[in-house]
């Protein structure tokens, strides 16, 4: 797996742990760091890092997803 930071491999070793963050809209999927040093760059500051990042993880998440803006209705 790689990590959405830096872009690296995340090896299972015990040297170079792992944390997930899930992502449940508007789309679903985990973004996954490297804990010890990616993570912690970014862990105080979680919330604004993902959502100046908003545009990355959707096309990372799935690049055919395209959010739709909601359809005008005709009112009578």
């Amino acid at each position: 797996m790689i990590c959405f930071k830096c872009g690296k491999e995340i090896t299972q070793t015990d040297d170079d742990r792992k944390i997930m963050i899930p992502i449940e809209r508007p789309i679903y999927g985990n973004l996954f760091f490297h804990k010890d040093t990616c993570y912690q760059e970014i862990k105080e500051n979680e919330s604004e890092y993902l959502a100046e990042n908003y545009d990355r993880i959707i096309t990372t998440l799935s690049p055919s997803f395209k959010e739709e803006k909601p359809k005008k209705t005709k009112r009578k």
